[in-house]
Protein backbone atom coordinates (compact mmCIF):
# COMPACT_ATOMS: atom_id res chain seq x y z
CA UNK A 1 0.00 0.00 0.00
CA UNK A 2 1.35 3.37 -1.00
CA UNK A 3 1.15 6.24 1.50
CA UNK A 4 1.22 4.22 4.73
CA UNK A 5 3.39 6.91 6.29
CA UNK A 6 0.42 9.33 6.06
CA UNK A 7 -1.86 7.23 8.25
CA UNK A 8 -2.72 8.70 11.64
CA UNK A 9 -5.46 7.17 13.79
CA UNK A 10 -8.60 9.30 13.71
CA UNK A 11 -7.77 11.26 10.55
CA UNK A 12 -9.85 11.07 7.37
CA UNK A 13 -8.42 9.73 4.12
CA UNK A 14 -9.38 8.62 0.64
CA UNK A 15 -8.29 5.14 -0.43
CA UNK A 16 -7.72 4.43 -4.11
CA UNK A 17 -7.60 0.79 -5.22
CA UNK A 18 -7.17 -0.68 -8.68
CA UNK A 19 -10.95 -1.00 -8.93
CA UNK A 20 -12.57 1.79 -6.91
CA UNK A 21 -12.13 4.91 -4.84
CA UNK A 22 -13.32 5.14 -1.23
CA UNK A 23 -13.58 8.73 0.10
CA UNK A 24 -14.15 9.91 3.68
CA UNK A 25 -12.65 6.96 5.55
CA UNK A 26 -11.37 7.45 9.10
CA UNK A 27 -8.27 5.39 9.89
CA UNK A 28 -8.83 3.18 12.94
CA UNK A 29 -5.58 1.18 13.08
CA UNK A 30 -3.91 -1.97 11.84
CA UNK A 31 -5.20 -5.50 12.32
CA UNK A 32 -3.04 -8.62 12.00
CA UNK A 33 -5.29 -11.14 10.33
CA UNK A 34 -2.58 -13.81 10.38
CA UNK A 35 1.22 -14.02 10.15
CA UNK A 36 1.25 -13.00 6.49
CA UNK A 37 -1.59 -10.48 6.26
CA UNK A 38 -1.90 -7.07 7.92
CA UNK A 39 -5.01 -5.02 7.25
CA UNK A 40 -5.53 -1.28 7.56
CA UNK A 41 -8.92 -0.68 9.19
CA UNK A 42 -11.13 2.28 8.27
CA UNK A 43 -14.60 3.36 9.35
CA UNK A 44 -16.80 5.50 7.15
CA UNK A 45 -17.58 9.08 8.16
CA UNK A 46 -20.87 8.89 6.23
CA UNK A 47 -24.05 7.41 7.65
CA UNK A 48 -24.94 3.83 6.78
CA UNK A 49 -21.64 3.12 5.03
CA UNK A 50 -19.68 -0.01 5.99
CA UNK A 51 -16.24 -0.17 7.53
CA UNK A 52 -13.46 -1.09 5.10
CA UNK A 53 -10.32 -3.18 5.44
CA UNK A 54 -7.39 -3.03 3.03
CA UNK A 55 -4.43 -5.39 2.77
CA UNK A 56 -1.30 -3.27 3.17
CA UNK A 57 0.77 -5.67 1.05
CA UNK A 58 -1.26 -4.82 -2.09
CA UNK A 59 0.84 -2.24 -3.91
CA UNK A 60 -2.01 -0.94 -6.09
CA UNK A 61 -3.82 0.40 -3.00
CA UNK A 62 -2.99 4.02 -2.25
CA UNK A 63 -3.71 6.30 0.72
CA UNK A 64 -4.57 9.88 -0.19
CA UNK A 65 -4.75 12.45 2.58
CA UNK A 66 -8.25 13.95 2.65
CA UNK A 67 -7.17 17.47 3.50
CA UNK A 68 -3.52 18.18 3.16
CA UNK A 69 -3.62 21.56 4.87
CA UNK A 70 -6.70 23.66 5.30
CA UNK A 71 -5.66 27.25 5.23
CA UNK A 72 -6.58 29.28 8.29
CA UNK A 73 -8.27 31.78 5.96
CA UNK A 74 -10.53 29.05 4.53
CA UNK A 75 -11.58 27.98 8.01
CA UNK A 76 -12.43 31.56 8.98
CA UNK A 77 -14.27 32.08 5.70
CA UNK A 78 -16.37 28.92 6.19
CA UNK A 79 -17.31 29.95 9.72
CA UNK A 80 -18.17 33.47 8.55
CA UNK A 81 -20.44 32.02 5.85
CA UNK A 82 -22.17 29.63 8.25
CA UNK A 83 -22.84 32.32 10.88
CA UNK A 84 -23.70 35.28 8.63
CA UNK A 85 -24.80 34.45 5.09
CA UNK A 86 -28.37 33.37 4.37
CA UNK A 87 -27.99 32.03 0.80
CA UNK A 88 -24.76 30.30 -0.24
CA UNK A 89 -23.54 29.45 -3.72
CA UNK A 90 -22.66 25.84 -4.52
CA UNK A 91 -18.94 26.65 -4.22
CA UNK A 92 -19.36 28.31 -0.82
CA UNK A 93 -21.45 25.40 0.43
CA UNK A 94 -18.87 22.86 -0.79
CA UNK A 95 -16.18 24.66 1.21
CA UNK A 96 -18.42 24.57 4.31
CA UNK A 97 -19.11 20.86 3.82
CA UNK A 98 -15.36 20.21 3.71
CA UNK A 99 -14.34 22.40 6.66
CA UNK A 100 -17.34 22.31 9.04
CA UNK A 101 -19.20 19.18 7.85
CA UNK A 102 -21.42 18.60 10.89
CA UNK A 103 -22.78 22.14 10.92
CA UNK A 104 -23.15 22.22 7.14
CA UNK A 105 -25.10 18.94 7.08
CA UNK A 106 -27.42 20.20 9.80
CA UNK A 107 -28.14 23.71 8.52
CA UNK A 108 -27.63 23.87 4.73
CA UNK A 109 -30.66 23.09 2.57
CA UNK A 110 -30.06 22.61 -1.17
CA UNK A 111 -32.34 24.49 -3.57
CA UNK A 112 -32.04 22.32 -6.67
CA UNK A 113 -33.92 24.73 -8.93
CA UNK A 114 -31.16 27.36 -8.72
CA UNK A 115 -28.31 25.30 -7.23
CA UNK A 116 -27.94 27.43 -4.10
CA UNK A 117 -28.07 26.52 -0.42
CA UNK A 118 -30.34 28.10 2.16
CA UNK A 119 -28.52 28.49 5.48
CA UNK A 120 -31.13 27.63 8.10
CA UNK A 121 -28.78 28.79 10.86
CA UNK A 122 -29.19 32.38 9.60
CA UNK A 123 -32.57 32.30 7.83
CA UNK A 124 -35.49 33.35 10.01
CA UNK A 125 -39.21 33.21 9.32
CA UNK A 126 -39.67 35.97 11.92
CA UNK A 127 -38.10 38.60 9.67
CA UNK A 128 -40.13 37.40 6.68
CA UNK A 129 -43.37 37.51 8.68
CA UNK A 130 -42.55 41.03 9.97
CA UNK A 131 -41.89 42.20 6.39
CA UNK A 132 -45.13 40.63 5.12
CA UNK A 133 -47.12 42.22 7.95
CA UNK A 134 -45.68 45.68 7.24
CA UNK A 135 -46.48 45.26 3.55
CA UNK A 136 -50.08 44.21 4.35
CA UNK A 137 -50.52 47.19 6.69
CA UNK A 138 -49.23 49.56 4.01
CA UNK A 139 -45.97 50.62 5.65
Amino acid sequence: MKGLELLVVGEVFKIQTAYASYPNLKFMGFINENDDVTLASFSSTELFQPSRFFDISVTSNQVIKKRDMIKHYDSQKAQELMYNKEVLTAEEAEMCFQIVPAMAKEYLFHNSWNNTYLNLYVYSEVEKERYDLQREMGF
